[in-house]
This record gives structure tokens, sequence and C-alpha cells, in this order.
């Protein structure tokens, strides 16, 4: 018991320290572009998706300036990702809203989730006003741009399913090629790191509605007992590259099990019994998921499953048999310490910013318990429906 303690306490500090060095980077080094192009350097403070694309909160811990969009030329973060300034159409008005820069040189490529409804992506020519890429016809939009390319005209061969993806790598590969196609001699850069990991935590509460199994000598009460309903919590961490739809999350689900199973028995001459077995846990449970992430707005589906890990906390597992005369007979079971199983889901994911989401989800879990000592092999199946948000 006292191992199994530790090893939880060891899995709650590890994704503790995670978690606290996530928020040590939540007001990262950054530097700002003014309306005369001076840079000042600082820091930056991240609020929500909206308010972002609009203004920054930036400069030093106790004297921070809210900067709108309109008033300066952009900003930069830990001198890898930049942000510009740029007037695109919201609706059917004009609005000034900072774009990140994708693809820097005489076409520029922009990203922008958020700001127009079907809208990720914006293109820029020299001396141009911004064009926006709707996702719905993006590849009509972009066979224009490059209609006074001889050379990407032919690689496509007047097909638009040979056009790029609407993906950030796919149409800054693009952006480059035109570039150097109309644009001899001049340099494009790509702000792009796809190696980089991004990491996310968040808290999930699930209500589950579970059923137990009990195979062993105690032929009497192995397909009888209750389904046990109740409410139980945890956190995760989510692990992906940039730009991947596939990504890891191991989670840390505290569960508490309550179930019960009674058997009456009447002999004509023998005397009348009746069995009371209950089996109460408490347990963490440990899942390891792969989970992948189908692009689409705001509200993205999601799928996930992989292998998971029980730990024994406590347990009462105990048969009664009481007799009609009274007499008590009672025993004790102890279950396994640890247990193994699988779980999987699926949902809806309503992303607020790059990391911020709310998540709402069907699951089904399994898990296995063996206890050679009392001959009982107790499995547990879960259906659930969570609600989680990722910080």
């Amino acid at each position: 018991m006292k191992q199994t303690l530790h090893t939880a306490i060891l899995i709650f500090a590890l994704i503790l320290t995670g978690v606290a060095a996530q928020a040590q980077k939540s007001i990262p080094n950054a530097y700002i572009v003014t309306a005369a192009s001076d840079t000042l350097r600082g820091q930056l403070i991240r609020e929500s998706a909206t308010k972002t694309v609009t203004s920054i909160q930036f400069g030093e811990p106790g004297n921070f300036r809210t900067y709108q969009a309109a008033d300066i030329k952009g900003y930069g973060v830990e001198d890898s990702i930049r942000f510009e300034s740029k007037e695109v159409t919201v609706g059917s008005a004009d609005k000034t809203v900072f774009l990140r820069l994708v693809v820097d040189g005489p076409v520029k490529l922009y990203s922008g989730s958020g700001i127009e409804e079907g809208v990720e992506f914006y293109l820029q020519k020299p001396n141009s006003p911004v064009i926006q890429l709707y996702k719905a016809y993006y590849k009509g939009t972009v066979s224009s741009v490059a209609s006074d390319c001889d050379i990407l005209q032919s690689s496509y061969q007047g097909s638009l399913n040979n056009l790029p993806r609407y993906t950030a790598l796919s149409l800054a590969d693009f952006v480059q090629k035109y570039s150097a196609c109309k644009y001899i001699g001049q340099e494009s850069k790509v702000y792009l790191n796809q190696s980089k990991i991004s990491i996310s935590y968040g808290f999930r509460a699930l209500l589950s509605s579970s059923n137990l199994q009990l195979d062993s000598d105690l032929s009497d009460v192995s397909d009888s007992f209750n389904r046990d309903n109740k409410l139980f919590g945890g956190i995760f961490l989510n692990i992906h590259m940039a730009g991947k739809r596939l990504s890891v999350q191991p989670e840390i689900l505290y569960t508490q099990y309550n179930f019960e199973s009674v058997y009456e028995y009447q002999h004509p001459i023998a005397l009348d019994y009746k069995n009371t077995f209950t089996y109460k846990t408490t347990q963490l449970q440990v899942p390891l998921l792969l989970k992948y992430t189908f692009r689409a707005n705001r509200i993205q589906p999601i799928v996930n499953a992989g292998p998971s890990i029980s730990f024994l906390l406590s347990n009462n597992i105990k048969k009664t048999t009481t007799y009609e005369t009274g007499q008590v007979n009672a025993k004790d079971y102890n279950d396994a310490n640890r247990s193994v199983g699988y779980l999987g889901g699926a949902g809806l994911q309503y992303s607020l910013s790059d990391k911020k989401a709310l998540i709402l989800e069907l699951r089904y879990s399994k898990d296995f318990y063996n206890n050679e000592n009392d001959d009982m092999r107790a499995i547990i199946s879960n259906y659930q429906v969570s609600a989680a948000i990722t910080l």
C-alpha cells in the first residue's frame, strides 16, 4: 500500500512540476515595434484569444500598459514568434488586428484564428491589401494569386486538387515558391517551427456508470452486482508537436467504486441464508492516451485511446453470510495493488485559443484485477460522460 501511495504521489509531483514550468512561461520575454519603428523590450501578459487579437498587455512587472493593434506596428515573443498589425475585413467593417507572421518576404503569409469565421490564414502581396483565405474556397483564391506565374500554373495543371492544403506548412511552401517565381533574388523566411513541443494542462470532471464482473469461487455473486454511478475528476497533460494533429495525453483520475451483490438462498431442509458481497475501492487511474484532433474551425471532433494502469489506495471487499438463526460469518478479501486496462473516447473540442479549450466527451474504459491469493479476478467496465478544460 505504501509503495502504491508513493508512486501516486510521485506522479502527481511530476505533473505539478510540469504545470509550474508552464506557469513560469505565462509571462514571456517580448518586444514591441512602435509606430515610429522603435523596438521596446519587456514582458507580455497573455490574455484571452479575443482580446489578444486587437490589444496586448506589455511592459515590466508592476508597470504593464495596454497597446492597441492600431497604435503599434507589431510585437514579438521570445524572438521566435512575430505578430504584425494589419487591417482586415471583419464582417462588413475594416478592423486593425494582430496577425501572426508565418512567411516574411515580398509575399507574406499570416495566421490568425477567431478573427473572421472560416478564415485562419491571410496573404499579402507588396503594396496590396491583405487577402483573407476562406477555408471553404481558398483554392480559388490561391489559384487566382498564382495566375501570373507560369511555373506554378503548369505544376497545378489546371486542377484545384493539386493546390496546397489548408495548413500553415503547405501554404508557406506555396508562398515561398510564388515569391521565388515573381520576385527573383528576394529572400523569404518561414517562421514556422514544426518541431516545437507544446504542452497544455487541464482539469476533467466525469459522470461514471460502472459495472463489476467477478470471476472466482464465489459463483453465487459473479454476475449480480448493482451498477455504480458516481461523479469524479482528475487532471491531465496534453503534449503535441506544433502543427500536428496527433498528441500524447497522460491523465490522473481519482476514482471510487461501491458495488454490492445480495444472494438469498432458501433450503427446504437446511438453514436459509443470505450472502451480501460488498466491493469498495478507491484508486488512481493513470491512462496514457493518444489523441487525434480533426481540423475544423473552433469546434473540432476528437478521438483518443490508450492503455491504463490503476493504483489501489484503499479497499473494503467483504462477503457476509447471515443465517436465519441470526448467526453471521464474514470474510475479508484483498484486491490487487494495481490493475491494467484500456480507455477510449470521442467528443468535441471548442478552441478558445492555441492552448485553451472546452471539451465534451463520451468514454469507455475497462480494468482487469487479478488476485491469485484469493483466486479472484475482477473486471470493472465504465461508461463516462466527461467535461474538461485545457489551460
